[in-house]
Parts: C-alpha cells; structure tokens; sequence
C-alpha cells in the first residue's frame, strides 16, 4: 500500500478587532488538508503576531495584592506548518494573569501546554539507484515575560524592556522524523539465455501524529514593586526535505489547552557571597 499526500492549500487574512484592549490580532490561517489511508485531517494554521485573547480565564484574589494568579486557554490554536509547497512559522503570545510584586521578591511561574504535533515523510527508492531520505521536523517552544501592567501588548515577547523569566526560551516538544529507503535487489541467473530486468520502484510513508501535556517551571527574581502582567509566549516551527530521490513530507505544530500560574515566593541565597542570581543560584 502506498501513502499518499493531497493538499489543498488556502490563504485567509484575518483582523481581529472588538472594544477589549487586552484583545488584538492580525494572523494569517493557513487550511492544511492532510490526507492518508484511513485518516482525513483539517489542521488551522495560525501564524499569529499577538493573540490576546477575550477567552482567557483569570484567577486571582485581587491583582493588586494577590499572592498567586493564573490563568487558562482552552481553544486550539496551530503555530506552524511545513510542505515542499511552503512553510509558515508563528507564535502566539497571551496575557494569562496579573500579579503584584513586593520589591526584591521572586514570582514561581508554571507554564504548561498540551501540544500535538505531526509529521509525515514519504520516500520513493528504485534499484540500485542508492538511498533516498525524507526528512519532517516539528517543534513548540515557550517562555514567559513580565511587564508593567497595562503596557502595550505589541511586540511584548521582543520587548527589550520586557522581564524574561529564568531560564528564557525553553523546548516544550520537539520531533525530528528521518525516513531513509535504499533498495538493492539482485536476481541469480542460472540459464545463460535469459534476461531478466528488474524494474519498478519502493514506497515507503510513515506518519506520527502526538498529542501530550508539557510543563516548565520559570523564576522572575529580584523584582521591583510593581503590578505585573505576565504573558505567555509560544513558538512554533516546522520544515522538512528531501534528498537523493523522490519523496514527500508534511510537519505542523500546534498548541491546545495551557495554563499559567505565578506565586510570589522569597528565594533566600546560598551563603556564597559571590552568587549571581542570573545563573540560577536560587533555594527556597
């Protein structure tokens, strides 16, 4: 049986405007039809350059004098998406919570993501006529940002201005799919009066499709007193290739329900007095 990949592939412009300032997007959706034997997939392709969503749900006592806040998407939203007929790399970023820091305080925030990924590879091997690999590559990556409550939104993930919570950008799942075909078929002639040729060709598809939950725990440390709000930023990425024959592949990423938390703690120091809190030296 041979796997076979169609597309049909479509552009829609989208601007997203309502009276919430929280609330601003302009994404490109890219409709990607995948299609196998015994599947019939339609993944939305968002490259999104900021999605603050009125959807979002926030827990806190009080944003002005709360202890810990959070905040849940349960929407799916696609970040990227690869075929030799083009790509489409996005992120997404949202304002999940807001929390008030004492100065020289830390907040403890956990970031988690149900991811799924998918990647197809195809290849095409005829005899004798060496190896063919199909290559497809799939991530999401994460971190979380702090700024002043009620500051703009655009470009919060890039802003210089911006807190990066400890460690910064981090893989919440990646997958690289290698699929490799070399065929090498020999036939033995006992009479000398035959001919024989061996003609034809072998293909081989396979296609992973995951979905799973991930979680990452990040540090914003020695803190200014302030009112913060606190955003999540995804990244996702696909690509793929070809090399030495004919072939095909599909990769795309996308993140479903997440959710954030943010804690204020005290991280006490180590009794190092040369300890730099920007490497991680921190112990409750």
């Amino acid at each position: 049986a041979h796997t076979k990949l169609d597309r049909n592939t479509h552009i829609i412009m989208h601007n997203l405007n309502n009276n919430n300032d929280n609330v601003t997007a302009h994404k490109k959706t890219i409709d990607y039809f995948f299609e196998a034997p015994g599947q019939n997939k339609n993944m939305k392709i968002f490259t999104a350059v900021a999605l603050l969503s009125a959807a979002l749900v926030p827990v806190a006592t009080n944003a002005q004098s709360a202890k810990f806040s959070a905040g849940w998407r349960t929407d799916d939203e696609g970040l990227a998406m690869a075929t030799p007929d083009g790509s489409s790399n996005g992120f997404l970023a949202e304002k999940l919570a807001t929390i008030k820091s004492a100065k020289g305080k830390e907040l403890l925030i956990g970031l988690s993501g149900v991811i799924n990924l998918l990647t197809f590879t195809q290849v095409k091997g005829k005899n004798i006529e060496g190896e063919v690999t199909a290559v497809a590559d799939a991530s999401v990556m994460g971190k979380v940002v702090l700024v002043p409550s009620g500051s703009s939104s655009t470009g919060v993930c890039t802003n210089e201005n911006a807190i990066v919570a400890a460690p910064g950008m981090v893989p919440f799942s990646a997958r690289k799919q290698i699929l490799t075909i070399d065929v090498a078929l020999t036939a033995e002639i006992t009479d000398s009066d035959l001919e024989v040729i061996i003609s034809g060709f072998v293909e081989v598809g396979l296609t992973l499709d995951t979905t799973a939950a991930h979680h990452f725990n990040f540090v914003a440390y020695d803190l200014e007193s302030e009112v913060y709000d606190v955003y999540a930023c995804w990244d996702g990425a696909a690509s793929g290739s070809v090399g030495g024959g004919d072939g095909d592949y599909a990769s795309a990423a996308a993140i479903k329900s997440r959710m954030l938390t943010v804690q204020a703690v005290r991280a006490v120091k180590t009794n190092d007095e040369d300890i730099d809190l920007s490497k991680g030296n921190l112990r409750n």
